[in-house]
């Protein structure tokens, strides 16, 4: 017989992933089974949530629970669940990571805090519980235990229902809000201000995300010490101060104030790094790492600062904290990007596997089978050459190494201040790294005789045979550096000592082989090359430089890999027939026979696929009578304008002639008749008469008998005789912009049209309607493909009457391209400026978010709300209708979180837009 039949006819399902759970991974005993078994039934005869709550809590502590915690759940949930089915599938839920995670301290705090929470109301718990399960599954004991302490106190407090649901939300959302390397102590300083006054919490929390989580431990003490006594003195005082809205307050921060956070200096830092490479850069904070590499980069690191690239990205530290001072650290800032930026500007990762062989003296084709196999590896070419070496992490090291000392050379000689200010950093933290991370002697040393350029320093203490190797292998490094700065020379360097350097390890080790004990050298600040990360951000021109050179071998053309990646690189992934023959017209082979002169470049043919030059993209032919606008557009990454990046073109759209308008007019007639008649009362009157003016354009007759009555009676009269009369103007422009992707072309199977079509109705039914308001109003549609591609189509200008023509052109519009958005709104708002109406309303009607070729995701989304925004600061009202979407938090972003509306039945599109136009121009 099952022993979980019992609970099979109780619950088959929770029954069911029960048995899965336990048959895979745990042995019960009879006992254990039997109690679990009855335990589940009943508490799922109480509420099947709780049964499936308690099944789940059981399991996990079957797994590495002892019998005494186990028996301390059991009688802890069942005394919950007697008192209530919600309250027990509370305990049963979080109790679990108590009991595995926790002592009996942490037990007895969690119950007495569940206690006090109880008395105000279960209400309280769910929230606060499940942030101590999330904090006691990270590890966090210390703070979940300080955070236990701040709810049993915070709720023991008097508190109003309000209060108590407010603070159940706002503390569990703060303490996790917290970073995890500070939340154990800025916990302790939030019970602090709890204990003193429960009601500063909020205040305190507020200053937290202005800028006091910045501070370090004592600081922070000694800020809070310090509003506590202003509260105690005068409350308000002391709320102000805490929330950093007092100037006492600012300036106490930044005079503590030591940690510099990256958001604060990372304009300056993007503006810095484009001025000195010329390129166009991303600074990034460590946090946003992708996922796959963020552990073995955070792990190998630690809390040092460190700084790495991909090619596209520079990843800084989130905050600095190392030195004594604020611009101690934003100075580091500010070194570590121009120590990275080196690698960028002086052309390291366009390292070539192929010259770098020439380099050595020897070539790939067929003379060495290693060559050949590492040729088939998909890697940089960087990772290549290293896999040529026997302990390839030695020869990466070495690499390095040598690298490090050509862009020294290099910057001594272009920017010679930025060395002096940048090296002796470099130099304090190899020190610290010799003491505390017990680097190879040799590899010290050639790093800082090589890299650093420096000798011995008093705290090193090297053998003969190490300081003779490594004075050896620098001399051979300054003679070879002198002739020649490309990166590829640091490859014969690699190629000319690596025997000498392995040599001299093997000699050190005992036991087993040498690429089994290798140590990757650490180097301060973890300035690296990662050849592996630029690879993966890179592979797409990778794959076409590939591509390109093997049509080139083709008809016996010889070129470098790199010079291809090179052009991608700057082009931005274009690449035309005059790059091709530029490339091959300014090689320079060591083997002359390998070059071509440049009066007889032959003829190549390439596949269309391969050679792409975006300004010769298939766009529609230039209308030769519309107008070419060009738009600057905002890059996000950057934190910066691209200025004349965007080229939008107007263009007519031939109208022709079609039932759409009438019919849609004959299917909405009963809406079209409520819509008029609404709208007509939207129309002002000619003539507003207002009476009881102090002045007006005559008197008031019934006023005046006012006036004789209450002066008769002995009262003092109103002066308020006249009337006046004021010609009413409803002065109101509104341009209706509508999204013409091809996405709208898809279906809605509940009305059996397209979101087009829809979207065409609600034009139609929003024509008519202000054709009787009398608004002045446009309408447009946009689309387009890439930058230079952005289509404006005018449908209906201010200045033209609904008439035949514009129907026609309703009927003519149809799902264009794509969705380039924030060009569309600057344009419109460039017409709408120009209309002379006191209000003026855009008015965008959308199926989602912005994309585009190079315009998509947080990109598109930061510069579609810099445009919404540049039309607010002209003091145009933006409203968006986005329909055929779920509602997604990300629109607030877009669009503002007042500005937008979601429409998921996209039916209903015609009649709301009018009813947002009738509610906004009322108001």
């Amino acid at each position: 017989m099952n022993p979980l039949e019992k609970l099979y006819c109780a619950d088959p399902e929770t029954a069911k992933s029960a048995e899965e759970k336990i048959n895979n991974k745990i042995a019960l005993t009879k006992e254990q089974t039997m109690m679990f078994v009855e335990e589940v039934t009943w508490a799922l005869s109480e509420d099947h949530s709780f049964g499936s709550a308690l099944s789940e809590g059981y399991i996990s502590l079957f797994k590495s629970a002892n019998h005494e915690k186990i028996q301390t759940y059991k009688g802890l949930v069942r005394k919950a669940g007697e008192t209530g089915p919600t309250l027990g599938r509370i305990m049963a839920e979080h109790l679990v990571s108590v009991l595995l995670y926790g002592d009996q301290t942490l037990l007895v705090s969690f119950l007495d805090a569940v206690a006090s929470m109880q008395k105000k109301g279960t209400y309280t718990l769910p929230e606060p519980l499940e942030a101590v399960t999330i904090l006691l599954d990270k590890g966090e004991i210390k703070a979940c235990s300080v955070y236990l302490k701040i709810l049993e106190y915070f709720f023991s407090t008097d508190l109003t229902y309000g209060e108590s649901r407010y603070f159940a939300h706002l503390l569990p959302k703060a303490v996790l809000s917290f970073p995890p390397l500070k939340r154990a102590w800025q916990t302790e300083q939030l019970y602090r201000i709890i204990l003193d006054d429960c009601h500063l919490a909020d205040p305190f929390l507020d200053g937290m995300e202005k800028g006091l989580s910045f501070l370090l431990p004592d600081a922070l003490k000694e800020f809070v010490s310090i509003g506590l006594k202003k509260a105690r003195k005068e409350k308000q005082l002391g709320i102000k101060f805490l929330s950093l809205e007092s100037r006492s307050g600012v300036d106490t921060l930044l005079k503590l104030q030591t940690v510099v956070p990256l958001s604060s200096v990372r304009l300056q830092l993007v503006r810095y790094i484009r001025a000195k490479t010329g390129s166009v850069f991303s600074i990034c904070p460590l946090s946003q790492m992708p996922k796959n590499m963020r552990s073995e980069i955070l792990n190998e690191h630690g809390d040092r600062p460190f700084v790495f690239s991909d090619g596209k990205f520079i990843y800084l530290p989130d905050e600095i904290s190392l030195c004594s001072s604020y611009d101690e650290n934003r100075d580091l800032y500010k070194c570590l990007l121009r120590l990275e930026s080196e690698y960028h500007e002086f052309s390291s990762f366009e390292f070539d596997f192929e010259k770098a062989l020439e380099y050595c003296g020897c070539f790939h084709d067929g003379d060495s089978p290693s060559c050949g196999e590492e040729l088939q590896r998909d890697c940089s070419d960087m990772e290549k050459f290293f896999g040529l070496f026997a302990v390839k992490d030695l020869a990466a090291d070495l690499f390095n190494i040598f690298e490090q000392g050509r862009l020294r050379i290099i910057s001594r000689e272009k920017y010679p201040g930025l060395v002096r200010i940048s090296y002796p950093r470099l130099l304090v933290e190899a020190g610290r790294i010799w003491k505390d991370e017990n680097p190879e002697p040799l590899m010290f040393l050639l790093y800082l005789r090589i890299s650093l350029g420096k000798e011995i320093p008093g705290y090193f203490t090297a053998d003969i045979k190490t300081t003779a190797l490594a004075g050896l292998i620098s001399g051979i490094f300054e003679k070879t550096i002198e002739a020649d700065r490309s990166v590829e020379i640091c490859a014969f360097l690699l190629f000319q000592t690596y025997g000498m350097v392995e040599a001299f390890l093997n000699e050190n080790i005992t036991n087993g082989r040498l690429n089994d004990n290798y140590r990757r050298f650490k180097m301060p600040f973890g300035r690296s090359l990662r050849p592996d990360l630029y690879f993966s951000a890179n592979k797409k021109y990778e794959e076409t430089g590939k591509r390109v050179k093997a049509e080139l071998e083709k008809s016996n053309i010889h070129v470098y890999k790199s010079e291809i990646i090179k052009r991608l690189v700057i082009n931005s992934g274009d690449l035309s027939s005059d790059d091709i023959r530029e490339i091959i017209s300014s090689r320079n082979f060591k083997d002359p026979g390998r070059n071509i002169n440049g009066e007889k470049l032959p003829e190549v043919s390439f596949p269309p696929e391969l050679i792409f030059n975006r300004n010769e993209e298939a766009y529609p032919e230039d209308d030769s009578s519309a107008n070419v606008f060009r738009y600057r557009e905002w890059n996000a990454d950057l934190c910066d304008y691209l200025n004349d990046h965007v080229r939008v073109q107007e263009r007519n759209i031939e109208g022709f002639k079609s039932d759409f308008y009438l019919s849609t007019l004959n299917r909405y007639r009963g809406t079209v008749k409520r819509i008029r008649r609404e709208f007509e009362l939207l129309r002002p009157e000619d003539i507003l008469i207002m009476r009881q003016w102090v002045e007006g354009d005559e008197f008031d007759y019934r006023a005046l008998l006012d006036f004789a009555v209450d002066k008769k009676a002995g009262m003092i009269p109103s002066d308020r005789l006249y009337v006046k009369r004021i010609k009413q103007q409803r002065d109101i422009a509104v341009l209706l912009l509508i999204d013409l992707s091809r996405s709208t072309a898809g279906l809605v199977i509940e009305a059996n049209k397209s979101v087009h079509e829809i979207i065409k109705e609600a034009a139609v039914l929003f024509c008519e309607a202000l054709d009787v308001a009398g608004d002045k109003f446009a309408v447009a549609g946009f689309s387009g493909t890439g930058r230079l591609g952005v289509d404006y189509y005018n449908i209906k200008d201010f200045s033209e009457k609904m008439d035949e023509i514009i129907i026609n052109r309703i009927n003519a519009v149809t799902p264009q391209r794509r969705t380039r958005m924030g060009a569309a709104i600057r344009h419109a708002t460039r017409k709408l400026e120009k209309t002379a109406s006191n209000a003026r309303l855009l008015l965008i009607i959308s199926d989602g978010f912005p994309n585009d070729s190079g315009y998509k995701n947080n990109y598109a989304v930061e510069d579609t709300r810099m445009a919404v925004f540049e039309a607010h600061s002209k003091k145009i009202c933006v409203r968006a209708i986005t329909v055929d979407a779920a509602h997604d938090a990300r629109l607030d972003d877009l669009y503002g979180h007042f500005h937008h509306k979601v429409i998921s039945d996209v039916s209903e599109l015609p009649d709301r837009l009018l009813r947002i136009y009738g509610t906004l121009t009322r108001q």
